[in-house]
C-alpha cells in the first residue's frame, strides 16, 4: 500500500543548521564549509542509492545549463546569507512508493525534484536512500534539498517565493505559505500517482488529511515514529543483557568454593563498574555507526547524545 509523506523543513542558522552539513548528510559525501573551517564526511554511512544536483530549466536559458559541484553550491548559499538566523536551506522529505522499482523510484524522485527546481528557481540536491538497519524494508525515501535563493548560471540571486514573508507575498498576490505547503503536497501526490499509473500498479496516494478524505481513525498498517524508535531501542537492550559482566563471574566462583570471602572495597566495586561500563560502550559503538566531523584538518567525533537533523532516518 503506497503511503503519503511529504515534509517540508527551512534550515535555518538560528537553530544551528548548516547547508553544507546537510547536503553532505544527503549524499554521503565529505565536504568542506570554507565559512567556518569544517569538514563533514559522512562517506561511511552508507544507504545511498542515487545522489544528483539539478537546476531550474528556463525558456530564456540555454538548454545546457551548467551545473555546479555539489561543495560549491553550498557554500555559495553559506555565504549568500548574513543574518545569524537566515534560512539557508530548504527541505523536502519523501517516502517513494514501494511497489515501484528501485530504477522508477529514482526516475520519480528526480521528476519532483526538477518540479521543485523549475517552480521556484533555486538549484535541488536530491538523494535517494534506502531504508536504515533496523527500520521498515520499505522505507525507501527521498531527501531534496534547495538553496532559498534562486540560481543562476553566474551564482545564486534573490530569495525563491517560498521563502517571501507574509507582508513580502501579499503586495504580489501570493497565497500564504501555508497554502503554497498544500500545493507543493498536492503536486507530489499527483506525479507519484501518475508513476503508478503508467506501471499499472493500482495503488494510490492522498495528500488530504483523513478528516478531509472522510475517514476516521488512523491509515492501516500504520507504524509511527515512536513504535520505530521502541523496535531499536530494544534491540540495544538485548544486546546489553547479553554481555557478560564481570560481577557475575566473580559470584559465580565464589558460590563454587563454598565460602564467601570479605565483601570488595568501595573502591573496587567502582573499578568494577567503570570497566563494565566501559565494555557495554564499546559494544554499543561498535553496533552504530558514527558522524565524524572534521575541524582544520583534524577528525572529531560528535558529543554523545548529540545527532544531528539529519541522522534521524526512519
Amino acid at each position: 500500500m503506497a503511503i503519503f509523506r511529504l515534509e517540508i523543513k527551512a534550515l535555518s542558522r538560528g537553530k544551528g543548521r548548516n547547508a553544507v552539513e546537510a547536503a553532505a548528510y544527503i549524499s554521503r559525501d565529505k565536504l568542506r564549509d570554507e565559512q567556518h573551517q569544517r569538514t563533514y564526511n559522512f562517506r561511511h554511512r552508507g544507504g545511498l542509492e542515487y545522489a544528483e544536483i539539478l537546476v531550474p530549466q528556463r525558456a530564456n536559458q540555454p538548454a545546457q545549463t551548467p551545473v555546479p559541484q555539489r561543495s560549491d553550491l553550498w557554500n555559495q548559499a553559506e555565504r549568500a546569507e548574513r543574518r545569524r538566523d537566515a534560512r539557508v536551506a530548504r527541505e523536502y522529505q519523501i517516502s517513494l512508493p514501494n511497489e515501484l522499482a528501485p530504477p522508477d523510484r529514482i526516475a520519480l524522485a528526480r521528476r519532483f525534484a526538477q518540479d521543485i527546481a523549475n517552480l521556484y528557481g533555486g538549484a535541488v540536491d536530491m538523494a535517494v536512500h534506502r531504508a536504515p538497519p533496523g527500520g521498515d524494508p520499505r522505507n525507501v525515501h527521498a531527501h531534496i534539498l534547495s538553496t532559498t535563493r534562486e540560481y543562476h548560471p553566474e551564482g545564486l540571486g534573490k530569495k525563491t517565493r517560498i521563502e517571501l514573508s507574509g507582508y513580502q507575498r501579499k503586495p504580489l498576490g501570493l497565497p500564504p505559505r501555508r497554502a503554497e505547503y498544500t500545493q507543493v503536497r498536492a503536486r507530489w501526490a499527483e506525479i507519484a500517482n501518475e508513476a503508478l499509473r503508467e506501471h499499472g500498479i493500482d495503488a494510490r496516494i492522498d495528500h488530504r488529511t483523513l478528516a478531509e478524505q472522510g475517514i476516521i481513525g488512523r491509515a492501516p498498517n500504520h507504524v509511527s515514529r515512536a513504535a520505530i524508535a521502541v523496535m531499536r531501542r530494544r534491540d540495544r537492550d538485548r544486546t546489553a543483557e547479553q554481555l557478560p559482566t564481570e560481577q557475575a563471574a566473580i559470584r559465580a566462583r565464589e558460590h563454587a568454593v563454598g565460602n564467601d570471602p570479605p565483601a570488595p572495597s568501595l573502591e573496587t566495586r567502582r573499578q568494577r563498574a567503570l570497566e563494565s561500563w566501559k565494555h557495554y560502550r564499546q559494544q554499543e559503538r561498535a553496533s552504530q555507526p558514527e558522524v565524524h566531523k572534521e575541524r582544520d584538518g583534524e577528525d572529531r567525533r560528535p558529543e554523545p547524545g548529540r545527532l544531528s537533523e539529519w541522522e534521524r532516518d526512519r
